[in-house]
């Protein structure tokens, strides 16, 4: 707070002159103001107080009323005049005293209201300080939560961002787990058709090789057969055209037998290179097809 007490005062202007006032009443009726006021006077002298303004003024005036007028001796005027002049002057004086205290008091007035609006300023200032700082602390805590709200806001998109992702992978896994469930469904098919096909071509081989075994016990007896007629024809040699028309029917017999015979094992080994091959073609799809089993259910299982 500022100590208006023990503020030093800039030093005074000159003391109002009475022949200050004078000039300032004839520079005022030069222009066409017979009876300047106070307000006049110290407006156009800009100094002085209004009861010493007032005071020199009646004093100026009542001098100048009794140079301008020359009364009569013995009448009235002249016994009147000065009694009056000397009213005038002491209501001057008198009026310049309660004008110079209501500007005391005034001033009193003021300065009380200056200290007091300096002391409320001065408190003002304090509060608006206090504010400030307050202001100021709660501006750092609104930029704080602005910044905690925006990596907040960073965070939850980073987060949806990879619950998104998440999502689609979980799709994507869906699908291509759909898939393998129908592409093992399909190879699961394929394996039954192919044992099925393996169990068919082991049936035949085995039909086939009891056919073999059979030609085989019936050439076995074809021959023996031949053996003990080609004995008899040798015996009997001389049966005739038809014991050797009975052995030419029995070597194309045998001829016809022994083609069978061929034409079986050729259709055996080829039988049994056909199923060879297809049985290991088949072992061969099993194989992948077991391989990519495995690798489904490992995906799965992941």
């Amino acid at each position: 707070m500022i100590d208006t007490q023990s503020t030093p005062k800039p030093p005074g202007r000159p003391g109002l002159q009475r022949k200050d006032v004078a000039e300032a009443i004839d520079a005022l009726v030069e222009r066409g103001i017979r009876t300047p006021s106070l307000a006049q006077l110290r407006h156009l002298l800009g100094r002085g107080s209004n009861g010493t303004i007032s005071r020199l003024r009646n004093e100026i005036q009542g001098e100048r009323l009794l140079a301008t007028r020359t009364p009569v001796e013995g009448s009235i005027e002249s016994s009147v005049l000065p009694t009056l002049v000397s009213a005038m002057e002491r209501l001057g004086e008198e009026a310049a005293k309660a004008a110079d205290d209501q500007i005391d008091a005034m001033r009193s007035t003021f300065e009380a209201a200056q200290s007091k609006m300096t002391r409320e300023r001065d408190e003002a200032v304090a509060a608006a300080h206090d504010i400030r700082i307050e202001l100021t602390a709660r501006a750092d805590q609104v930029k704080d939560l602005r910044e905690t709200i925006k990596a907040l806001r960073a965070e939850i998109s980073d987060e949806r961002k990879r619950l998104e992702r998440a999502e689609t992978a979980r799709r994507k896994f869906e699908t291509q787990a759909h898939a393998l469930s129908v592409d093992l469904k399909s190879m699961t098919e394929a394996h039954d058709r192919l044992d099925k096909a393996l169990s068919d071509k082991s049936t035949a081989l085995d039909q086939i090789n009891a056919t073999h075994d059979a030609l085989q016990k019936t050439h076995t007896v074809l021959l023996a057969a031949q053996a003990e007629m080609e004995a008899t024809v040798a015996r009997q040699a001389e049966a005739g055209e038809q014991g050797r028309t009975l052995i030419q029917e029995l070597r194309s017999a045998q001829v016809l037998l022994e083609k069978r015979v061929a034409a079986a094992e050729q259709n055996k080994a080829t039988t049994e290179a056909s199923a060879t091959a297809t049985i290991e073609a088949l072992e061969m799809r099993l194989s992948d097809q077991q391989g990519v089993i495995n690798s489904l259910i490992d995906k799965i299982g992941e």
